[in-house]
């Protein structure tokens, strides 16, 4: 077995060497299989996240990684993504009250996120609740 210095050399061996082999499998009521990815898939939708990314932020700036439970395999896509592309995820939970909004806007404020990864329904919801962040990028990625 080849030694990996980190996340993104194996998963990008991985893609290499067994790229139809099953990387991960969402499980949406944690029994029922709702989908899977792939070892190729996942490396093809990091480096494409990780690109755009890299398009307006630098190695490491912090970004926001927030999506809802049913959006678990997107979730993952976007991890590697920022691995790839070198900037730190801030990974968080969907806000689902008014104080978690408050906590949330607190988190973006204390990291320095520049940019938020999400869900465009999130995002949707998000959008005017974050508008006193300014200097934050909010994108919707689908992987």
């Amino acid at each position: 077995m080849s030694d990996f210095s980190n996340l993104v050399d194996l998963l990008r061996d991985r893609a290499e060497s067994q790229p139809d082999q099953l990387a991960y499998r969402f499980l949406a009521d944690g029994e029922t299989e709702s989908g899977t990815l792939t070892y190729q898939q996942l490396y093809q939708q990091a480096v494409q996240i990780a690109s755009y990314l890299q398009s307006f932020l630098s190695p490491g700036d912090r970004v926001l990684v927030v999506y809802p439970y049913s959006a678990g395999l997107e979730f993952i896509a976007a991890f590697f993504g920022c691995l790839y592309a070198g900037v730190i995820a801030v990974t968080d939970n969907p806000p689902v009250s008014t104080q978690a909004i408050v906590k949330l806007q607190t988190r973006l404020e204390s990291s320095q996120c520049r940019a938020i990864l999400s869900t465009k329904g999130l995002i949707e919801q998000l959008q005017t609740q974050l508008a006193n962040f300014p200097k934050t990028k909010v994108e919707t990625l689908h992987a």
